[in-house]
């Protein structure tokens, strides 16, 4: 790859190959540059280090299951939704937990992101800052979940949990507690 055709997003995204393939610990911008066939140094125009590379990597799976969520009809069908595309990608992509619990995010990065799920919420009547909350649960249900039990197979009791969290957040709205 010639440098002129080197970017973040490209970076990024082999990085997320590399993690796949080889898990977390093996993700390094040496590596990334040899997979790339451009010199380390190259990186570093685009890349700060390896925890700015992590940070970047983790934003981009967010923001892909942002992508995979389903519309819906209702707020809790959509964080139904979003759940459920955390939970894919979460056990699909080898790592994912641990990219999720060692990357720092920049604030604007998280607030962005945290922004998006608070307005798609927002449509259906949920205030700004429940729906922050309800996010960090479901995220961390996922997260904790597929951390826990991380197979596919464990969909069903996963299905339950959130099922469950889901009736509490409808409890809530209905009581207004």
């Amino acid at each position: 790859m010639s440098f002129s055709k080197l970017d973040r997003d490209g970076i990024v995204q082999e990085a997320l190959a590399l993690l796949n393939e080889e898990g977390l610990a093996q993700v390094s911008l040496r590596k990334i540059a040899a997979r790339l066939d451009v010199r380390v140094s190259s990186l570093y125009w685009h890349i700060r280090d390896r925890d700015e590379l992590l940070a970047l990597m983790c934003e981009a799976v967010f923001r892909n299951c942002l992508e995979q969520t389903a519309s819906a009809d209702r707020w809790d069908e959509w964080l139904r939704n979003f759940a459920i595309a955390l939970w894919n990608k979460q056990v699909s992509l080898r790592d994912c937990q641990k990219l999720i619990i060692v990357s720092t995010l920049d604030q604007p990065v998280k607030e962005s992101l945290q922004d998006v799920v608070a307005r798609q919420l927002g449509s259906f009547g949920i205030a700004h800052d429940l729906g922050g909350i309800m996010q960090m649960s479901i995220q961390a249900l996922v997260t904790g979940w597929s951390t826990l039990v991380p197979s596919p197979e464990s969909r069903r009791e996963f299905d339950m949990a959130l099922a469950v969290l889901l009736d509490g957040w409808r409890q809530r709205q209905e009581t207004g507690d």
